[in-house]
C-alpha cells in the first residue's frame, strides 16, 4: 500500500464505520404476570447513519471453578484456554450469570441512574458506545469485576461505505457484484485481505482510546464464524479470491477466526468476544464453529435453543437440545466462556413466555461450568434487553456433580437446590430428597414436568 493510500484511509476511516446499525424493532405485547424489577430506558434517541455514527458494543464477563461435562458429546475442534487473556469474574460469585446484550437494542439510550444499575445485576453487557460511554467510571466503581466490551462488526462496512476503499477490499459474487447484507444493506468485505483484518484491529483500538478516563474492557466483534453462512443473509454467493470458488464453511470460519485473533493479540490483555458460534449442534458440527475458541477465549452462541421468529410451541428434539447443553459443559472444561441469548420475538402468550424461560434457565444451569453467561429476551421492546427477573436471580448453590438422565428427566444436583428440565415427548416425575421451592414459589418433594418443561428448585 502507497504512502499516499494509508493517508487517505487514515484520513477516511474511522472505527465507526465498522459498527453495524440495527434499526429499532417494533415493541411486542408480552405481558408478564411476575413481579419484576425492570430498567427502563430512556426513550431512544434516533441519530443519523453515516461516517459519523460511532455504534458501538459492551459487555460484562464472570468466571467461576470449571466442572466436568456431564455427556460425551461429538466435540470438535475444542482448544486450551489462550494464555495471557483477559481474566473473567463473578460480581457475585453465583454459578448463573447474566448477559445483557444492549448492542441489540441500539438507538436506546440509558441514564447514569440506570447504567449503574445495569452494571450491579449483569456479568455482561454488550452495547454501543453512545449507550454507556460516559458512564463507564461509574459503572466500574458500581461493580468493579465488570467487565465492559465495545461493539464493532467484524466482517461489514455500513451502507453508505461501498465506495470508501478500493474495490478489491470488498467482498464479490462470480459475476463481479459487490454483495450487501438483505437486511441491512451493509457491504460485506473481502474477509481474507489483510487490509480489512488491520482495518479491524484498528477500529478496536481506536475504539478504546476514544474513552481515556473511562476505559472499556475490550471489544465485541460480531458476524464472525458462522454469521455469514445463512444464504438469505446476502445478496449473492462470495467468491474466495484465494481459490476464486464459493467460500467454504471451513474457509469463512478460518478466516474470520483470524480476524479475532489478531484483534485479541493486538489488545491483550483486554479481552475479546467473538459472535459466531450460533448454537450447540454447530459447535459440535461437521465443520465445528467451535474453531472460534482458536482465535478468543470468549463467544458468543445468538441462536441457543431455538430461532427468535419461531412459534412458542416449537421445540428442539431431546438430541439437539443435549447438544445445546453439552456445549456449555465442553466450552468450559477447556475454560472457555460462551454467553448464549434465548429470543422469544413473537406475539407469544404469558404461558409460553413462562414455560420458555423456565425450561432455558434450568437447560442453561444444568450445562454451565461456571464460565456461561444466560440471557432471556422475552421481547424486542428495549426494556426486556435489561429486564431484571425474579427467576434469573435464583441462586441454586454450587453444583454437585454433572448432570443426568434419571427417570426420563435430565436433572442436576446444586447445594441448595436442583435445576431438571424434560426436553422429551413424554411426562416425566421427579422426586428430590428434601422439600424445595420451585420458581413459581411452590414447595414441593415431587414435581411433574410435562414435555418440553424445566424448572430450579431450592431450599
Amino acid at each position: 500500500m502507497s504512502k499516499g493510500e494509508r493517508s487517505r484511509r487514515s484520513r477516511l476511516h474511522t472505527w465507526s464505520a465498522l459498527f453495524r446499525y440495527r434499526p429499532r424493532r417494533a415493541r411486542l405485547a408480552v405481558y408478564r404476570r411476575r413481579p419484576t424489577v425492570r430498567l427502563h430506558p430512556s426513550r431512544p434517541v434516533v441519530r443519523r447513519v453515516g461516517f459519523a455514527l460511532a455504534l458501538t458494543g459492551a459487555l460484562v464477563i464472570a468466571a467461576f471453578p470449571v466442572t466436568r461435562f456431564a455427556t460425551a458429546g461429538t466435540s470438535v475442534g475444542l482448544v486450551q484456554p489462550l494464555a495471557g487473556t483477559h481474566q473473567l469474574a463473578s460480581p457475585t460469585g453465583s454459578v448463573l450469570h447474566r448477559f445483557a446484550p444492549t448492542y441489540m437494542t441500539p438507538t436506546t439510550r440509558y441514564t447514569k441512574a440506570q447504567a449503574v444499575s445495569i452494571a450491579r445485576q449483569f456479568d455482561i453487557i454488550a452495547a454501543h458506545r453512545g449507550q454507556f460511554a460516559s458512564d463507564l467510571a461509574a459503572m466500574h466503581a458500581a461493580n468493579p469485576k465488570v467487565v465492559v466490551l465495545i461493539y464493532l462488526n467484524g466482517t461489514f462496512l455500513q451502507s453508505a461505505q461501498g465506495t470508501l476503499y478500493p474495490n478489491s477490499d470488498y467482498a464479490h459474487d462470480q459475476q463481479g457484484n459487490k454483495i450487501t447484507s438483505t437486511k441491512f444493506g451493509n457491504y460485506l468485505m473481502d474477509i481474507s485481505n489483510p487490509s480489512w483484518t488491520s482495518l479491524v484491529v484498528h477500529s478496536c483500538e481506536t475504539a478504546l482510546r476514544a474513552t481515556p478516563t473511562t476505559t472499556y474492557d475490550g471489544c465485541f466483534i460480531d458476524t464472525l464464524g458462522y454469521a455469514l453462512l445463512n444464504g438469505s443473509f446476502l445478496s449473492g454467493v462470495p467468491i474466495n479470491p484465494g481459490t476464486g470458488q464459493p467460500w467454504t464453511t471451513q474457509q469463512r470460519i478460518a478466516a474470520t477466526t483470524s480476524i479475532a485473533a489478531a484483534v485479541r493479540t493486538a489488545i491483550a490483555p483486554k479481552l475479546v468476544m467473538a459472535n459466531g458460534l450460533k448454537n450447540g449442534p454447530d459447535y459440535f458440527g461437521k465443520v465445528p464453529s467451535s474453531q472460534l475458541f482458536n482465535g478468543v477465549s470468549a463467544a458468543l452462541a445468538e441462536v441457543w435453543l431455538r430461532q427468535a421468529q419461531h412459534p412458542g410451541s416449537t421445540f428442539e428434539t431431546e438430541s439437539v437440545w443435549l447438544q445445546e447443553v453439552d456445549m456449555l459443559a465442553a466450552a468450559g472444561s477447556k475454560g472457555d466462556s460462551v454467553a448464549v441469548t434465548v429470543k422469544i420475538w413473537i406475539t407469544a402468550t404469558t404461558a409460553e413466555v413462562d414455560q420458555w424461560h423456565k425450561y432455558a434457565l434450568a437447560s442453561f444451569l444444568l450445562g454451565t461450568t461456571g464460565t456461561s453467561y444466560f440471557s432471556f429476551i422475552a421481547s424486542t421492546s428495549p426494556a426486556a434487553f435489561t429486564a431484571v427477573d425474579a427467576w434469573d436471580q435464583v441462586d441454586p448453590g454450587a453444583p454437585s456433580g454433572p448432570f443426568a438422565k434419571v427417570g426420563g428427566v435430565y436433572e442436576r444436583q446444586f447445594s441448595k437446590g436442583w435445576a431438571v428440565v424434560n426436553p422429551t415427548a413424554a411426562t416425566g416425575t421427579v422426586t428430590f430428597s428434601r422439600a424445595c421451592k420451585t420458581l413459581e414459589g411452590g414447595t414441593v418433594t415431587t414435581l411433574v414436568l410435562a414435555p418440553d418443561t424445566g424448572d430450579v428448585c431450592t431450599f
